[in-house]
């Protein structure tokens, strides 16, 4: 997760890594906390979309969302 922080701010999204909220570090490496405040279903929708967009882009996961496959290549 950690390695996701620079892209995703970079397009716009903010997350937390969550190893740096949890009494588990380890146990949490591939885990994120998502924070919605006041966000409308909207923007919750097409925020969580491009940060599967950044995800995808990075790693190559996931492959399939909903009912799109990703075709684009991972770095």
């Amino acid at each position: 997760m950690r390695r996701l922080v620079k892209p995703a701010a970079e397009a716009g999204i903010a997350f937390n890594p969550g190893p740096e909220w949890s009494c588990d570090p380890d146990g949490t490496r591939s885990h994120m906390r998502l924070c919605f405040g006041l966000a409308s279903k909207e923007q919750i929708r097409d925020g969580v979309a491009a940060l599967a967009r950044v995800c995808f882009e990075q790693t190559g996961i996931p492959v399939r969302s909903a009912n799109t496959e990703n075709t684009a290549r991972a770095n």
